[in-house]
């Protein structure tokens, strides 16, 4: 079902952000929409000593290489988060499920929280992780992933909920 591999992006997408978060990658890439000043970012070390140089201008301590890739695989799972929940949309708002206004109103209300949630993103990283924003960023995060377990359980047929 689409809300179960929704689920499932939103809580991988979640371990990317902590992997992220506690590898100190946050700012491994320090821009937005480029990265690095590049659409596409070529993995070398030109990269990541321009990525150094910032980061030594702005006081930083340096990253590596891997730490680039972990906040590359964050940004690319906001992406696929973000095609997950345009599919719950064209799934989940033709269903005709007699819970079918609760059913619309919490996909409409995942939407919401996405469209936050990207915004956060980007202002975490356009703020230098300003602290606020990048707790927010965290909390919407796990609202998101709490709200759309709360869409399959809506949308799961009632025998299936007893079991």
């Amino acid at each position: 079902s689409a809300c179960i591999a929704l689920i499932v992006m939103i809580y991988v997408q979640l371990i990317f952000g902590a992997i992220m978060r506690h590898t100190g990658s946050g700012l491994a890439i320090y821009d937005f929409p480029k990265m690095a000043g590049e659409w596409w970012p070529v993995f070398n070390q030109e990269l990541l000593a321009r990525i150094n140089r910032w980061r030594f201008n702005e006081g930083y301590d340096p990253v590596e290489m891997v730490q680039v890739a972990y906040h590359l695989l964050h940004r690319i799972g906001a992406a696929i988060v973000v095609l997950g929940v345009c599919i719950v949309n064209l799934v989940g708002l033709k269903c005709s499920l007699p819970n079918r206004v609760k059913i619309v109103r919490t996909i409409l209300t995942i939407d919401l929280l996405i469209a936050v949630q990207v915004t956060l993103g980007i202002m975490t990283v356009l703020t230098q992780k300003s602290p606020v924003t990048t707790s927010l960023h965290v909390v919407t995060g796990a609202a998101t992933l709490g709200l759309s377990f709360l869409l399959l359980l809506r949308v799961l047929p009632v025998r299936e909920r007893e079991a």
